[in-house]
């Protein structure tokens, strides 16, 4: 299903879709053809959809760019045959994968995802039809915009919501001093140790220094004009996890960008 485990699966196959969109447009067709072909297939099958619709916002901020450097060269007529070449090769990766795809869309149709058979609100007022998630919904997890910093420092924000703190913790050393052992050893088994916006958290996301400063590395390695595209990916990428901290446009994505209110935790 559609869980934490099918998440880091479908993330692990986006840089194979974008390793062949590249190489479509370095004209490695063929290579790029057959590696785009399979690894969409391989990100479809592990069955992570809205993984796979975050991949697509990449993957238009790509072409958005080859486009702009395709108009500078005069070359439009060479970005719409890449186009129609990676295109197809997805298609055929989505088609392999039409069974699962066809049977989500059905079932989507009697979920939450729908439009609801309730015309009223529990107040009595008329309940405005929709065929997506609530607002309040769909943004409930939205990432704290401070709590980014989780990301390169850990435990900025704290740790987990409930979280067992052990006997050298200046917490059960507190509650020992003020209430004695047992009472410490209680009070330490289930501690609030989170303090940012979300109303649950397991653990903080934290990418690391160290996967931060290789990654810094190859960035600086790299072809001028792939770091505007990893860079406006990135910004991207933050900006909708912020979601109810950046109401304005969060509201525009929702309202105005096909499949977006299907999802939530966004």
């Amino acid at each position: 299903g559609a869980g934490h485990n099918a998440k880091a699966h479908a993330i692990g196959y986006m840089p194979m879709v974008l390793a062949g969109f590249i190489y479509v447009y370095q004209r490695r067709y063929l290579f790029g053809f057959i590696l785009t072909s399979i690894a969409m297939a391989l990100e479809v099958v592990s069955n992570h959809p809205q993984m796979t619709y975050y991949l697509g916002f990449c993957l238009f901020m790509f072409l958005i760019f080859e486009f702009v450097d395709a108009y500078k060269n005069n070359e439009i007529k060479l970005f719409f045959k890449h186009i129609v070449i990676v295109f197809t090769a997805c298609f055929l990766g989505l088609s392999v994968n039409a069974t699962r795809l066809l049977s989500t869309k059905e079932y989507a149709n009697q979920s939450t995802r729908s439009k609801s058979e309730l015309t009223i609100n529990p107040d009595g007022s008329p309940r405005e039809k929709s065929s997506g998630l609530d607002k309040a919904y769909i943004t409930e997890y939205s990432y704290g915009i401070s709590e980014t910093l989780n990301l390169l420092i850990p435990r900025f924000m704290g740790g987990g919501t409930v979280e067992r703190l052990d006997e050298k913790s200046a917490f059960y050393e507190t509650v020992k001093l003020r209430a004695g052992d047992q009472v410490a050893k209680q009070f330490s088994s289930e501690v609030l140790t989170y303090w940012g916006k979300q109303p649950i958290v397991e653990a903080p996301a934290y990418i690391g220094i160290t996967v931060f400063f290789i990654a810094m590395i190859g960035f600086f390695l790299m072809h001028k004009r792939w770091r505007f595209i990893l860079l406006s990916s990135i910004f991207v990428s933050l900006l909708i996890s912020w979601g109810k901290h950046l109401p304005q446009f969060t509201q525009f994505l929702i309202d105005y960008v096909p499949f977006y209110n299907k999802f939530r935790a966004v």
